[in-house]
């Protein structure tokens, strides 16, 4: 299973994104149903990224393109029903900046997605610019901050290569560092934001901070990483922003708590629970 999340009533949704199945249970693990999810055609591989609160699904899955046909790499947001029958397709909107070759540009911006009771939201790092949105698609509400987008140097670029290479290295060995690699196409400017956002049980909007470095980190060393989140309130003013522990990734903000997965030096994970005040 890659997705857990509690479903509607006291029920617990447990997705396996790469089968494309969602199984409900019941809070004590007991199985009750499950079903496929079902794709767009023409479609890639989809993903699950929030329930609401009757139980609708919202997932994203992405457009398959050829070299030259778009500068982006089109998403497409659509709902499901609690009888896995999709309901509503929500748009096409954009994800990563595509390469001369059809590969994802280096260090370009991503589409974000997330869900709440009844708000589904959009967003892309390359622009501090996240809408909410209702089921059909319409805008509810904006969420803008100001914020410069820095230029990409030559010394990011070599510490994006060298990661890289010690990345394959660690997956695949010293072999497939050796074979020739397609050089990729770097971007001339960072996103603004992150590449994930959560929405809490208090319908908060919580932001990832931007750090280029982060998706090698959590690869190699996830007890070194401290994720920074932006916080928004449910009208979309901004609140604070918060550093979380070194080793913990964020899954899931609560009322009063935070629970995400946490790895130690030895690279263990267990599930770690925070508590935070509300003023």
């Amino acid at each position: 299973m890659q997705w857990i999340t509690q479903y509607r009533g006291d029920s617990i949704a447990a997705v396996d994104n790469r089968n494309f199945r969602l199984s409900v249970l019941t809070r004590t693990g007991q199985f009750v149903r499950s079903f496929m999810l079902p794709r767009i055609p023409g479609a890639s591989a989809t993903n699950v990224t929030g329930t609401m609160r009757d139980g609708t699904l919202v997932l994203r899955t992405s457009v398959r393109t050829t070299p030259g046909e778009s500068s982006h790499r089109p998403v497409i947001v659509y709902t499901v029903d609690a009888q896995g029958q999709i309901s509503n397709q929500l748009g096409d909107f954009p994800d990563a900046a595509l390469a001369r070759n059809g590969t994802d540009v280096a260090l370009g911006g991503r589409a974000v997605v997330a869900a709440g009771d009844s708000v589904i939201w959009y967003g892309h790092s390359d622009r501090f610019e996240i809408r909410a949105m209702d089921r059909e698609g319409s805008l509810l509400r904006l969420v803008r901050m100001e914020r410069a987008a820095h230029r990409v140097t030559e010394a990011d670029i070599e510490r994006a290569r060298a990661a890289d290479e010690q990345l394959r290295q660690r997956l695949f060995g010293p072999v497939a560092v050796a074979g020739p690699a397609m050089e990729p196409e770097f971007v001339d400017t960072h996103p603004v934001h992150g590449n994930r956002i959560l929405v809490g049980e208090a319908s908060d909007l919580w932001v990832a901070r931007y750090n280029f470095m982060l998706p090698v980190q959590v690869l190699l060393s996830p007890h070194d990483v401290s994720e920074e989140w932006d916080i928004f309130d449910p009208g979309g003013r901004w609140q604070t922003t918060i550093v979380l522990p070194s080793g913990f990734q964020l899954t899931q903000v609560g009322k009063t708590f935070l629970l995400g997965v946490h790895t130690d030096e030895l690279g263990v994970h267990r599930i770690r629970m925070y508590r935070i005040a509300r003023e």
